[in-house]
């Protein structure tokens, strides 16, 4: 009798077991709700709250071409960039490409406590000895203005890094120029009486690296000299 009751109860065990199995693979999946995959918002934007927010407008005219924008910054960091004004497809390009390491804010501009920032007057120059983060010079000699972009993520105390883009007149367009990179050399030196462009690098033991370039034309140069000082 036992046996009896033996064999009959487990075949409806095994397929309760079997039902139960079947049901839980048939129920869907519980995503994480969106409190679990993220954190509080208080807590995640706590820090970064609390650090000043900075507006920047900054204007770069060139050839009878105007980019003007507003850059947003939250501490140092830049949080938007807004084109408000650009007349020339490729200005509104290369700035947006480069907005990362060409709009930094400068280590001497972060302790600045003014909410509005005239970056037009602290950045846009228009010769390459007076420096600026963006330069508007002939730089090939041809008589059009070119541009010239401080490049802040790969320059040093010691090395600034400038991306170079001259204007080609007949195709009025901007073209990057890669003699920077080409050399490993930085811009140095703008020699319009010589047409000539000096170019070098300083290591971190001091030794130097300069190669001057004649400036054939447009972007043909052919190296004058170079030396290891």
């Amino acid at each position: 009798m036992k046996s009896t009751r033996l064999l009959t109860f487990c075949p409806l065990l095994l397929s309760g077991i079997a039902l139960l199995w079947l049901s839980s693979c048939q129920q869907p999946l519980q995503r994480p709700s969106l409190s679990q995959r993220h954190p509080d918002e208080a807590v995640r934007f706590a820090a970064y709250t609390d650090e000043p927010v900075r507006t920047g407008n900054l204007r770069v005219a060139l050839n009878g071409d105007v980019w003007e924008g507003e850059l947003t910054y939250r501490g140092e960091s830049l949080e938007s960039l807004h084109v408000k004004r650009c007349t020339h497809p490729t200005l509104k390009r290369i700035f947006k490409q480069k907005e990362e390491e060409h709009f930094r804010l400068p280590l001497a501009e972060r302790s600045d406590t003014a909410t509005r920032l005239d970056l037009t007057g602290r950045w846009v120059t228009k010769n390459f000895d007076e420096g600026g983060r963006i330069v508007t010079q002939d730089v090939n000699f041809d008589g059009h203005t070119d541009l010239l972009l401080f490049n802040a993520q790969q320059s040093g105390a010691s090395n600034q890094k400038y991306d170079l883009w001259v204007y080609d007149a007949g195709k009025k367009d901007y073209c990057c120029w890669n003699l920077p990179e080409r050399t490993g050399l930085g811009l140095w030196e703008v020699d319009r009486k010589r047409r000539r462009l000096t170019l070098g690098y300083a290591q971190p033991d001091g030794a130097q690296v300069m190669a001057v370039y004649q400036v054939l034309h447009d972007t043909t140069v052919q190296l004058v000299k170079r030396d290891s000082l």
